[in-house]
């Protein structure tokens, strides 16, 4: 038996109230809207017709990006760009979790460094030491 992966093949019927490019295309909406709680799509990323986005969503899925934000982002010092990197620090996200005692211990990291950490966070509206839990979001 012969297998073809690199083909998909769909046969669509419908009860003509719909046209099968379009039962298609809203089938496959509705499937993105399930798989991304799997990805880091926000809903902006996927526009769902006739599903209204709440202020709250909106405001999660602000924040999600804020905190998807890479510390190249963040436009750090380069001695503290380099210790955060070599502390496998890679987004805001992860150094939000970080206390600030948590930081004074990465080697080669300051008070000075510490002080331009907490006002780029705070810039953004966080703390250090916040802990940020995906189920947040």
């Amino acid at each position: 038996q012969f297998s073809n992966y690199d083909k998909l093949t769909l046969e669509i019927f419908t009860n003509k109230s719909i046209l099968p490019d379009e039962a298609l295309s809203k089938s496959a909406n509705i499937l993105i809207k399930y798989l991304k709680v799997f990805t880091k799509f926000s809903p902006e990323d996927v526009e769902l017709e006739g599903e209204p986005i709440s202020e709250e969503e909106k405001e999660r899925s602000e924040k999600e990006k804020i905190l998807n934000k890479t510390i190249e982002e963040l436009d750090f010092s380069v001695r503290s760009y380099n210790c955060l990197k070599k502390s496998n620090v890679n987004t805001l996200r992860d150094l939000v979790e970080y206390s600030p005692m948590e930081i004074i211990k990465i080697k080669n990291l300051g008070k000075k460094s510490l002080d331009e950490i907490k006002e780029k966070i705070t810039k953004y509206g966080f703390v250090l030491g916040e802990k940020m839990h995906q189920e947040d979001f």
